[in-house]
C-alpha cells in the first residue's frame, strides 16, 4: 500500500502517520518527492484496509489518498 501525504506534510505530521502504520504492526518507509511525500506500507500478509488510514488530516483528499499495490 502506498499512502500519498498532501504538499507541504510537515515531518511532524509524516512522523505521525508513521506511527500510525507501525501502532498496526506494519513497516512504514516514507519518500520524499518534488512536492509531498509517499509512505510505503510493507509488513502486510495480505491486503491492508485503507480506511484506516482515510481520517489523517494529513492525507490528500480521501479518494486519492491511498493506493492500493498489493
Amino acid at each position: 500500500m502506498l499512502i500519498v501525504m498532501k504538499p507541504g506534510a510537515t515531518a511532524s505530521e509524516i512522523d505521525a502517520v508513521v506511527n500510525v502504520v507501525e501502532a498496526v504492526g506494519f513497516r512504514a518507509h516514507p519518500m520524499p518527492g518534488a512536492t509531498r511525500t509517499a509512505i510505503g506500507i510493507t509488513g502486510n500478509e495480505g491486503p491492508i484496509d485503507g480506511r484506516r488510514f482515510e481520517t489523517l488530516l494529513v492525507l490528500r483528499t480521501s479518494s486519492e489518498s491511498l493506493s492500493r499495490t498489493n
